[in-house]
Parts: structure tokens; C-alpha cells; sequence
């Protein structure tokens, strides 16, 4: 997996992937419902990460070989706390989030 490019000759893919993102931290992993009738369950996993990438915005491409090559997401930084909710209740954990100490 090549998160922010391509490995170098004699790089790992996960060297390069985590060249900016330090040792995530796992907040929790859930089973989240999103509709009641007919019952639709979600195994979700939640995460922090710090990062020393200064992009306040940027874009990734889907590399690889797989039906989502050449998709694009958009990607930015929000203040925390929220103002408003994430959809589908994906703000859930942010609250276990030290939000002082990233700011230091």
C-alpha cells in the first residue's frame, strides 16, 4: 500500500506510507447499526494518528490494480471539537481524543 506515492528503489510501500504519520493510536473498535429494519451492522475501527504533514488540503489517487484505481478523495484538517456531526456518527470517539495536547 503507497499512501503518498510510490517507494523508491530498496523502500517498503509501508515505509513510505507512514513517512509522515507517526504510530497510530487505537481509540476503539465498535459494531455500529445503521438502519433498524432490515438490521445493516458496521465492524468499525477508530484511530488517531499524528501527523507532520503541514497540507492543510490535499487529494489522494487510488493506486493499484483494483475496481477503485484512478478514484479520488479529497482530504482537510477540522478544528476539534466539532461543530457539527460527522454523517453517519463517525465523530462517535472523538471525544477520547486529547484535543490540548495536539494543539501543544
Amino acid at each position: 500500500m503507497s499512501v503518498l506515492g510510490r517507494p523508491s528503489a530498496g523502500r517498503s510501500s509501508r515505509r513510505v506510507a507512514f513517512r509522515w504519520v507517526n504510530r497510530p493510536q487505537r481509540l476503539t473498535t465498535d459494531l455500529w447499526q445503521r438502519r433498524a429494519s432490515p438490521p445493516r451492522y458496521y465492524l468499525r475501527h477508530f484511530f488517531h494518528v499524528s501527523v507532520t504533514e503541514s497540507r492543510d488540503r490535499w487529494t489522494h489517487t487510488v493506486t493499484g490494480e483494483g475496481s477503485e484505481r484512478g478514484i479520488e478523495y479529497e482530504f482537510s484538517w477540522v478544528e476539534l471539537p466539532l461543530a457539527e456531526e460527522f454523517a453517519l456518527a463517525l465523530d462517535d470517539y472523538v471525544h477520547k481524543i486529547d484535543v490540548e495536547s495536539i494543539r501543544a
